[in-house]
């Protein structure tokens, strides 16, 4: 019994400082990075919206990679409903969560409990996620008006509504 007290102690930090990690590596190769272009790239929702890399070309870009079941995604949800506040008015502003390996039904449950109304994509599968190689969530990318990558939050920490508005005013 001792030995797995100590165990489960000894592991215990672990478990508090890890972030909502996937089982394995999401991406297939690197992640992007600030200074990368997105790569071309086609998202169907389950609700029939599609996503593509045109859609955000000459607007200031924020996709945000969430699930509502991670505790550091649960954090930021807020704070980018705010970011939606302050710039969903802003035509040259393009603002949308995508969901990884959650459906429709979870999300719209959780958008209605707290309140949110931030525009979101369920896709078919995670192969868009995949191709951006991250493995955490909440994953946060910034891009400029040529869908470059000018900033990349991750879970360690949280993006703040601050960091984020300064941010996204430098590149308005």
């Amino acid at each position: 019994m001792n030995k797995l007290r100590n165990v489960f102690l000894l592991l215990l930090p672990v478990f508090l400082f890890v972030g909502c990690i996937e089982d394995e590596k999401t991406g297939s190769g690197s992640c992007l990075m600030p200074g990368d272009e997105l790569p071309d790239f086609s998202v169907i929702s389950v609700d029939g919206k599609t996503l593509t890399k045109s859609d955000l070309e000459g607007k200031v870009s924020l996709l945000v990679f969430f699930n509502t079941v991670c505790p550091d995604c649960r954090e930021e949800l807020p704070v980018i409903q705010m970011i939606y506040d302050k710039y969903s008015g802003n035509e040259e502003f393009y603002l949308a969560c995508v969901s990884v390996s959650e459906d429709m039904a979870d999300i719209k449950s959780y958008w209605e409990i707290n309140g949110l109304d931030i525009p979101c994509i369920v896709p078919e599968n995670d192969t868009f996620a995949k191709s951006l190689g991250f493995s955490t969530i909440p994953h946060v990318f910034l891009f400029d008006r040529s869908v470059t990558v000018r900033y990349v939050y991750g879970d360690d920490p949280v993006a703040s509504f601050e960091s984020l508005s300064d941010a996204i005013d430098a590149l308005l």
